[in-house]
């Protein structure tokens, strides 16, 4: 009688036994690679801080984007307006996106930061200016993985010209308060100027921009574009004319000053001033004092007059204060 064939059944089974192994270890490894991927996705993330500040001449709708896929709205920001908002990402990076009162929305290019990197972030040549500050990046954990990001395409942004002709300039500051009506357009952020501020201003006839004044910080000058008017400076008047030059040094009472259009037609003339986080005004006529500081958020500006000056220790108790312990 010929033997039983089981031989090759044996086989079979010891094959199928070793594909099972192979493949559970397969499993295995692509487990322990996806966990690996993501605990390294997770302990990767980092946080900071962004300082995003309108540096523009007109209110734009910002929102943070990072390169993990995540969106912060910033919000509606008006011209010198200001918000922190604490975001996340994986290689320190974001982008700026902006959208007009029309609706236009433009990109920043991509920004890096790997601590207190301040950054201008022009976009559309000039229109909507930012200025960036990105606080140190601190490493964190992710309460979960997050997928990454599909791949985007992003265009490379405009960087606005350093100049820009009278001509095109918008007027966003409109004064209309009797003796004191004018037109100013400030727009020094939008070609990138820091520590300068300019701005165009026409003066109708028989008006003034703003009351006489002196500053203790920010040093003016002024040229005559068009028309004929008067300087008050300290106790002098002056004539003034087209293309006259007027320095307005920092000061008291003897630098206040003041530009009337006395002629009959609209006074145009060119402002620039140093910029200062911290000014105090003197205003001689009415006896005022006004105080303006732009940091810390949100900022300090009073009126007060100049004779409600009190004695230092107004107000304060010169005994003790009380202990509960």
């Amino acid at each position: 009688r010929p033997p039983q064939r089981s031989a090759p059944l044996t086989a079979e089974v010891i094959l199928s036994s070793h594909m099972e192994k192979r493949r559970a270890y397969l499993v295995l490894l692509l487990v322990i690679g996806v966990l690996g991927a993501v605990i390294f996705f997770r302990s990767s993330l980092t946080a900071t801080t962004v300082l995003v500040r309108n540096a523009g001449v007109s209110s734009v709708e910002v929102r943070i984007e990072t390169d993990i896929g995540e969106s912060y709205a910033v919000g509606q920001l008006e011209p010198g307006g200001s918000k922190r908002v604490a975001v996340s990402g994986r290689d320190k990076a974001l982008w700026l996106v902006v959208v007009k009162a029309d609706g236009t929305q433009y990109q920043s290019a991509q920004i890096y930061s790997t601590s207190g990197i301040s950054i201008s972030g022009f976009i559309n040549n000039g229109e909507a200016a930012l200025s960036v500050e990105v606080a140190s990046w601190l490493t964190t954990i992710s309460s979960s993985a997050r997928t990454p990001p599909p791949s985007r395409t992003y265009v490379e942004p405009q960087l606005p010209k350093p100049f820009i002709n009278l001509a095109d300039v918008v007027f966003t500051d409109i004064e209309d308060n009797g003796y004191y009506t004018s037109k100013r357009a400030q727009f020094s952020a939008g070609i990138g100027a820091r520590d300068l501020g300019y701005n165009l201003t026409e003066l109708p006839p028989g008006k003034a921009q703003c009351p006489f004044h002196a500053h203790r910080a920010e040093e003016e000058m002024f040229l005559i574009l068009e028309g004929e008017g008067e300087l008050r400076y300290g106790t002098e008047r002056y004539r003034i004319r087209q293309h006259d030059v007027i320095a307005c040094p920092t000061g008291d009472a003897s630098t206040a000053h003041q530009i009337i259009n006395t002629g009959s037609t609209t006074m145009r003339y060119l402002s620039l001033s140093r910029l200062s986080k911290l000014e105090i005004c003197e205003y001689p006529d009415s006896n005022k004092i006004g105080v303006h500081a732009d940091e810390p958020e949100p900022g300090l500006h009073k009126m007060y007059r100049a004779e409600s000056t009190v004695d230092y220790y107004d107000g304060e108790s010169s005994e003790p204060p009380n202990s509960d312990a």
